[in-house]
């Protein structure tokens, strides 16, 4: 099997033509195929596109979803989420600790991942943590972000294999049905993707069984979907930190490594809709089989429809 319309499933995965760059506390409109943020930002790319709201400083880790309708940012602590819908605050309840970039699926879900204590996640996960002495428990939430109700409980996954693990990144596939995640369990990190389960009324409830993709990777910082069939990792291969390009049903292509990469984006338009950001605050993008500057300080952030 090469494509999954070959056994009934039909897999959209449309590429993102502009994209949102941070700068300080201001977010812009950006042409996903610019050279740079200066010639990319401007009227034309923002066009008939939702207004964008200021980001304070201290909230990070930002995602977009509703084609920028939304968008989703990390306290500095990594202990709060906070959400602005068509640029005004909307309450998120307390989730955890040590959360993760949220992620928007095409439902109008919002993901988030990091560690809560064992009382309120689901008790297959709390009775692990228990046996094992550990107060606190990795843990998976969806937000219902159409809900006119803007402090609805957030719904905590059962995922009863992540047991005394991690979860350092999280990816939603394009259509919502599978989740791409970095687990660190001790000194190494991996990849894996999972089916989720969903209730009669399209609520996420929980994850399927961990498949671990890219094995011959190490160390893995982060995991995107680069379209509707292949995901990006970025970890230790060949002894080199780069990202490598995972097609689901073939071997996986080293893409050649960044200085300082430290997470990804991706537009959906595989290898060449990939941009790496790096630890000191700039981005690079694909252009043939290397990496060029794309934003020489800030943020990219990757909207989902």
């Amino acid at each position: 099997m090469s494509d999954p319309s070959q056994v009934g499933y039909s897999i959209t995965a449309d590429s993102l033509d502009e994209v949102i760059s941070r700068s300080g506390a201001y977010l812009a409109w950006t042409h996903a195929r610019a050279n740079d943020s200066v010639s990319g930002t401007d009227a034309r790319a923002a066009q008939g596109r939702p207004v964008l709201p200021a980001v304070p400083a201290d909230w990070s880790l930002l995602a977009a979803g509703q084609g920028g309708r939304q968008i989703a940012a990390i306290s500095k602590d990594r202990t709060s989420v906070r959400r602005w819908l068509n640029g005004t605050d909307v309450t998120v309840p307390d989730l955890g600790n040590q959360l993760v970039r949220p992620a928007f699926d095409s439902s109008g879900w919002l993901w988030v991942a990091g560690r809560t204590s064992s009382a309120s996640t689901p008790s297959s996960q709390a009775s692990r943590s228990k046996r094992t002495g550990d107060t606190s428990s990795a843990a998976l939430w969806a937000l219902d972000t159409t809900s006119t109700s803007p402090t609805r409980t957030p719904t905590a996954l059962d995922v009863p294999w992540l047991g005394a693990s991690s979860v350092t990144s999280l990816s939603v596939s394009p259509e919502g049905s599978r989740v791409a995640l970095t687990i660190r369990d001790g000194d190494d990190a991996r990849a894996v993707v999972a089916a989720v389960e969903r209730d009669e009324r399209g609520r996420p409830v929980s994850l399927g069984p961990a498949h671990d993709i890219a094995p011959g990777v190490h160390d893995v910082k982060d995991v995107v979907w680069a379209d509707g069939t292949s995901l990006a990792v970025l970890g230790t291969s060949d002894g080199l930190l780069q990202p490598t390009l995972v097609p689901l049903d073939d071997a996986p292509v080293p893409l050649g490594g960044v200085t300082g990469a430290s997470s990804l984006v991706s537009t959906l338009d595989g290898r060449s809709g990939l941009f790496v950001r790096t630890d000191a605050n700039t981005v690079f993008t694909r252009q043939g089989s290397s990496w060029s500057s794309f934003l020489t300080r800030g943020d990219l952030i990757a909207p989902r429809s």
